[in-house]
């Protein structure tokens, strides 16, 4: 079986989404003609104002391997439907203050698969439009505190990265003081203490007036966060060989003081989402060796491999409305379709997006 590669563009590691995805559509084959299939669609990033309101994010692909098309599915409580995203663009990160005020974030691609745009759209309870943005960046990830106080992460020019700000009525581009490295995670506990972070284990906290580099004790991409207070934190990303090649899942904890990173995360090769109802119920997903779809578990103590049943499936998104309510997303890499998983506080399930 063949790994997945770092991709051309920088950006597309950055998206632990669908654009990781449309990177392993370019592998070759493995033995015995199990191998990584092209996409038609994929699905990188799920949230949801409650259990009856859950909107998953991703990309429709060409043939060519580039996202084509915004991916998006809502389930009302009892069933998944397809949405009109209304975007050529793909979507990376989704995240709302409530039914009617849901942001989205990715990019639109240039044909040698770099991004070259970035693409925010707003749902008002109805229908999805695009916002204007002052940037070309292509955008990975999106939280925020309020309707008025939204922060999206990403790439910028030159593979730098970059983070907007939405005050309520318009987007605008905030600096860190230095060139920033590629971002794709962004997450707060409050208005005045949100985290970002990225490529290089990089870690950027905003106090609500300035950004500022932390030290991570990781070194490889960080690809999503989130923490169930100020100083319960995690962050999952991936270590890569010199290859290119995803070689062990890392989780970093911050505890208020300081950050911590362990590699290898319960035997994963790769983690690109984080999620959790509390400090002793925290989920984090990626894949396993051999592409098996991976879920961790961790309890207040440690982590722990739960099983799934996503024997193909690369994972990329987590979140849910309770302990026993939570939903995974990613690809699967066999049929080239999005998955969706959901646990009901005992067993993974897949279901059919």
């Amino acid at each position: 079986m063949f790994a997945f590669k770092i991709p051309h563009s920088a950006f597309r590691m950055a998206l632990a989404l669908a654009v990781l995805a449309g990177a392993a559509a370019c592998a070759t084959p493995g033995a015995g003609g199990s191998g990584l299939s092209r996409p038609t669609a994929n699905l990188s990033c799920v949230w949801g104002s409650s259990a009856s309101d859950v909107f998953a994010v991703g990309a429709n692909y060409a043939a060519n391997g580039n996202p084509n098309g915004g991916a998006i599915r809502h389930y009302d409580g009892a069933s998944w439907a397809t949405m009109v995203s209304g975007t050529t663009a793909g979507l990376s990160g989704v995240w709302g203050s409530s039914p009617s005020d849901v942001f989205a974030v990715g990019a639109q691609y240039a044909a040698n698969g770099s991004p070259n745009d970035g693409v925010v759209l707003h749902y008002d309870g109805a229908a999805w439009s695009v916002m204007a943005s002052p940037t070309t960046a292509g955008l990975a990830g999106v939280w925020g505190s309020s309707p008025s106080d939204v922060f999206a992460v990403g790439e910028g020019a030159a593979t730098v990265g970059a983070i907007l700000h939405y005050d309520g009525s318009t987007w605008s581009a905030m600096t860190a003081g230095a060139a920033l490295p590629v971002l794709s995670g962004v997450w707060g506990s409050a208005a005045a203490d949100v985290f970002a972070v990225g490529s290089g284990g990089a870690i950027y906290h905003y106090d609500g007036a300035a950004w500022s580099a932390m030290a991570s004790g990781a070194t490889d991409w960080l690809f999503r966060i989130w923490g169930a207070s100020a100083t319960d934190v995690y962050a999952a990303g991936a270590a890569f060989n010199a290859s290119g090649e995803a070689n062990g899942g890392v989780i970093a904890h911050y505890d208020g003081s300081a950050w911590s990173a362990t590699t290898n995360a319960a035997g994963t090769t790769y983690l690109s989402g984080v999620w959790g109802t509390s400090a002793s119920d925290v989920f984090a997903v990626g894949y396993a060796p051999a592409y098996a779809g991976a879920i961790l578990h961790y309890d207040g103590a440690a982590w722990s491999a739960l099983k799934n049943g996503a024997t193909t499936t690369v994972l990329y998104g987590v979140w849910g409305s309770s302990a026993a309510n939570v939903f995974a997303v990613g690809y699967d890499f066999d049929s080239g379709l999005p998955v969706i998983l959901h646990y009901d506080g005992a067993v993974w399930a897949a279901i059919t997006p």
